[in-house]
Order: structure tokens, then sequence, then C-alpha cells
């Protein structure tokens, strides 16, 4: 959280704009937000923010965060099998389970903004 905070509000100080932050992961979007709170944006009207895990924290936090959610386990058993052909079979097939787009309340249309 304390790179998300100190990375958003380097970017508030830059006199840059901006209106939305993807970060790295939830804890990281999580400290953004709080930077834009620090700093009078309000999340989503001003910032949108979308954080990549989907921490079970995430539909908690206020404002909900949008996220992407990854599939942990399958994607542990897509690389054991792969090692798995890799060893056996000297090949493996390249393959990532699909990632989806959870939206919850930390992002906004861009067609809504003033």
């Amino acid at each position: 959280m304390d790179l998300g905070y100190s990375a958003t509000k380097e970017l508030i100080d830059s006199n840059i704009y901006f209106s939305a932050i993807f970060a790295a992961n939830d804890l990281t979007a999580y400290g953004a937000i709080k930077a834009l709170h620090d700093n009078g944006f309000k999340v989503p009207q001003d910032v949108s923010v979308v954080g990549f895990d989907d921490l079970p924290t995430s539909k908690y936090f206020t404002p909900a965060l949008t996220t992407l959610r990854q599939p942990i386990e399958e994607i542990g058993t897509v690389c054991a099998n792969s090692i798995l052909s890799m060893v056996l079979k000297g090949q493996y097939e390249a393959r990532m389970p699909p990632i989806d787009l959870i939206i919850r309340q930390s992002t906004s249309s861009i067609f809504n903004k003033d």
C-alpha cells in the first residue's frame, strides 16, 4: 500500500493530468486511492482506479475496487502440467487461463466526465 500511496503522491505533485490509475495489484491500488483521497481527489469521479488480483477485501474497500481476477488455482495447474509435459515429452503447449474484469465502484466512464 505504501508504494501505491507514494507513487500516486508523486504523480499528483508532478502536475501531469491523469484520469485513471492501473495498479500492479490490489494493495497498490488501495494505497493509490488513499493518496488521491488525502489530496482532495474523488474516486471515481475525478480519477478511476483499477487493481489486479481481486483480493477478498477488494469488494469491501471504499469504494469497492474494480480489479482483474486471476484464476490462481487454474494457473498453478497449467504450470504444473506444462512442466510435466516438458519433462516427459520435451514440449509443452503455452496456455494462459482467461483473466476476468470485475467492475465495481472505483471506475467510471470517460463519457460521464465533464
